[in-house]
């Protein structure tokens, strides 16, 4: 199923960071949201249209407990735009040119301990190339291990811009703004980036949030409609539809290849998932996943995001996790050459680990959408 959203009016997804009355002035957005934003959308969705079901919240028989999220893209004009991955970097010479990190053996003269590292082909200077890329971009990323030379990131920016909300406490017995209560929103609103693609026949050329998800009941949500979302209950017009979800694949060819991820991801023990331990003998990270036995050979990986929340349910805050970050890139080997059709089985599986019980409340961020991944051709030779 895929779940088309427009918004009607700008958004908010609050961070993190602590916004108490009085003493903070800016609270900032937190953009693109996390999974976890629409897969509570998608089940208020179900429980408003279905009533007669909301007895059954949160039980065993809640019809929305097989409810998982499979990606989370934007898309202007049927060209759905992704996550950059965190190894395309921008050369730094004052025209708009991205080039694809290689892996180099590591001559253990650092305090970088995997097998390789991730450098740039050329000697120019390069910088984050933080932002959105294109279907065909991805594609050619994930299924030849090569980014095309029109190949361009589109900063956060061009699909969301920045507007200040100011707002102020009010002091009701005596009807005034109440003294050091004034505040400032960075609300988002989504934008039709400058260079992309605009399309005269398109009625609207507008960028729309897509979320590609399965596990509900059929026909249990209607085919078109209106939603909140977001701080505030901002508006949103969504469409549903049964498209096939369009995201590029790979035919395991080779027992080196690489993970991107989709969407964030929670791991028990920081930037590596639980089951990959530290192995003397192959001086790296190794483990099984899956039932497949990997090495790690090198990663690129973006600064942690915060990851939290509130449960309207049981009225508590959700845990606090730092996730890897969407666009994040792990290259992997595998160790049995006769499982490499196996590898196939990965692709938009989730690499998430469940957040832990707390208050007897387990989150499963595997079904919320956190830690989707895309499996592609790596640049390590056999």
């Amino acid at each position: 199923m895929k779940l088309r959203m427009n918004a009607l009016d700008t958004l908010f997804f609050k961070d993190a960071k602590p916004f108490s009355m009085g003493e903070e002035t800016w609270a900032e957005s937190l953009f693109p949201p996390p999974p976890s934003v629409f897969y509570g959308t998608i089940r208020t969705l179900y429980f408003i249209q279905n009533p007669q079901q909301l007895p059954l919240l949160n039980t065993a028989d809640d019809p929305t407990r097989d409810l998982e999220i499979q990606a989370i893209y934007f898309n202007i004009n049927d060209s759905p735009h992704f996550i950059a991955p965190r190894d395309i970097v921008k050369v730094k010479s004052g025209h708009e040119e991205y080039i694809m990190l290689e892996p180099a053996k590591n001559n253990g003269v650092n305090s970088y301990d995997l097998p390789y590292r991730l450098i740039p082909p050329i000697s120019e200077a390069v910088e984050d190339a933080s932002g959105w890329v294109t279907n065909l971009s991805l594609r050619s990323y994930i299924g030849s291990d090569e980014w095309p030379n029109e190949g361009k990131v589109y900063p956060y920016t061009e699909f969301a811009l920045t507007e200040a909300k100011i707002g102020i406490g009010r002091n009701r017995q005596y009807n005034a703004a109440s003294e050091g209560m004034l505040y400032r929103v960075g609300m988002k609103r989504m934008a039709f980036p400058a260079e992309a693609a605009y399309d005269e026949d398109q009625p609207n050329n507008e960028t729309l949030i897509e979320i590609d998800f399965e596990g509900l009941p059929s026909g249990s949500l209607d085919k078109e409609g209106f939603s909140k979302i977001g701080g505030e209950g901002k508006a949103v017009h969504y469409i549903l539809s049964e498209e096939d979800g369009i995201l590029p694949e790979w035919t395991p060819e080779s027992v080196f290849f690489k993970i991107y991820l989709l969407t964030p991801a929670i791991f028990k023990t920081g930037w590596l998932p639980s089951w990959l331990q530290w192995s003397d003998k192959d001086n790296t990270y190794k483990g099984t996943w899956n039932g497949l036995p990997l090495k790690l050979q090198a990663a690129a990986i973006g600064k942690p995001v915060p990851i939290g929340g509130f449960d309207v349910y049981h009225k508590q805050p959700k845990p606090m996790y730092k996730a890897v970050p969407a666009g994040s890139v792990y290259y992997f080997e595998l160790e049995d050459v006769s499982k490499i059709p196996l590898l196939a089985s990965l692709h938009l599986a989730s690499v998430s680990e469940a957040r832990e019980a707390w208050k007897n409340v387990v989150y499963d961020s595997r079904k919320e959408g956190f830690g989707r991944i895309l499996i592609g051709k790596s640049s390590i030779a056999d």
